[in-house]
């Protein structure tokens, strides 16, 4: 990794064939959300299949005392220059950059809260506009489009704020991305001129690719000795009865939380000795007193690293994923528990694809319907064959349809 500063130099012409392409990113190190993991495994799949190409980040600035980003950035150019808050005074250094880069190409990873405090600021859409009025080709990946209207004025005037930016990125976008069917709808429907005839100012279609999984399987899978000092750490059991359940990340959904305790009872009836590991999850997320909380078998590992991560996941036996919305393409969550083959408990919803619900390999039920979640669970327990196979099939579909090489390759061409 090579980081570059704001100093003058004279940038190199942009480029007139080939890979040359800019990543902008305020997520990194990765943090708060699996931004940062996407932007730096998309780079790496992409500058894996095209290794001619050159590959540079556009970057905040270090917060004192954090660790440097050679652990994800070994071997691309980067330059830290943005504030943590993007405004319109910081906007000349990163056109410099951007400049500097010698970038034919700009991908942008856009959440309305990674530019601006609350959203609400104009730099990320004049920064777009300069691309396009430069002669730059911006792809903008929109992992959040804006905050939902809701009865205060204060959160109207954020919501009309974030609008207004995401209007101008679409203007700007020469290629938009997004990981749901349903905010592909939503995109379509805001390009009132996309019935106009084709001209330079009119952005291709609205491209649909889901996310990939944050937490790389290793090849090796975990060592013996790996395997054993992680048991020892959390207090997982070993053998067939020490079952271990797992959740990663944090369900925002709080009901979500009853589904977990209710689910882990269910299992202890049939393993005694079983375990509940909420990967990524602190105590302090949960409601006051809920009985997750309290009980000596629930495991909450907090932030941890990627490598203890995956480690988990490797060592669990049954994965639960209750949602309000349902399994998608964006969720970072259910392409770690495909990828590691695991067997699948989670719920299908309005951001669900349609052909999921008959081609997902997970056991699928409403968010209304508690009990029949419980009962795929236990169900699941106690039966072993069942949950090998429903894993096998995971890791599978994974592989063929949602991995980081598919995901690349199916979107390598907007970068040309």
């Amino acid at each position: 990794m090579q980081t570059l500063g704001t100093k003058p130099v004279k940038p190199p012409p942009l480029a007139t064939s080939g890979l040359n392409l800019l990543v902008v990113t305020q997520n990194l190190p990765p943090a708060i959300c699996g931004v940062g993991d996407y932007a730096t495994l998309f780079a790496r799949e992409l500058a894996r299949q095209r290794p001619e190409g050159q590959i540079s980040f556009l970057a905040r600035r270090p917060l004192p005392g954090e660790a440097d980003l050679s652990e994800w950035l070994d071997g691309f150019r980067l330059y830290r220059v943005a504030p943590p808050f993007w405004s319109v005074q910081a906007l000349p250094a990163i056109l410099r950059a951007t400049r500097e880069s010698g970038a034919r190409s700009v991908h942008l990873h856009y959440v309305p809260q990674m530019y601006a405090r609350a959203g609400v600021g104009l730099a990320v859409g004049l920064y777009g506009l300069w691309l396009r009025l430069s002669g730059r080709h911006l792809t903008v990946t929109f992992h959040e489009l804006y905050v939902r209207w809701q009865p205060s004025l204060k959160w109207s005037l954020i919501s009309l704020c974030q609008r207004l930016t995401f209007l101008g990125l679409l203007l700007a976008a020469h290629e938009i991305v997004v990981t749901t069917e349903e905010r592909q709808r939503q995109v379509e429907g805001w390009r009132w001129w996309r019935n106009w005839p084709r001209s330079r100012r009119s952005p291709g279609n609205v491209r649909l690719s889901p996310v990939g999984s944050n937490f790389p399987r290793r090849a090796a899978g975990l060592s013996l000795r790996e395997r054993t000092e992680l048991q020892q750490k959390w207090a997982l059991p070993g053998g067939p009865e020490g079952l271990v359940l797992s959740c990663l990340g944090t369900a925002r959904w709080v009901e979500g939380f009853d589904w977990l305790w209710e689910s882990f009872q269910a299992v202890q009836i049939s393993h005694p000795q079983a375990r509940l590991v909420l990967i990524g999850l602190g105590r302090d997320r949960l409601p006051p007193g809920h009985p997750l909380t309290k009980h000596p078998a629930v495991i909450f590992t907090g932030a941890c690293p990627a490598s203890e991560v995956s480690g988990l996941l490797e060592l669990s036996d049954l994965y639960l994923l209750p949602l309000d919305d349902g399994v998608s393409g964006r969720r970072t969550g259910l392409m770690a528990g495909l990828e590691y083959g695991l067997p699948i408990v989670s719920t299908h919803g309005p951001s669900t694809p349609a052909t999921w619900l008959d081609t997902l390999p997970a056991r699928l039920c409403s968010p209304t319907e508690k009990a029949s979640f419980v009962g795929q669970v236990a169900h699941l327990a106690t039966h072993p064959d069942e949950r090998a196979a429903l894993g096998r099939r995971a890791a599978e579909f994974y592989r063929q349809h949602l991995s980081w090489p598919r995901i690349v390759a199916e979107q390598s061409d907007l970068f040309d």
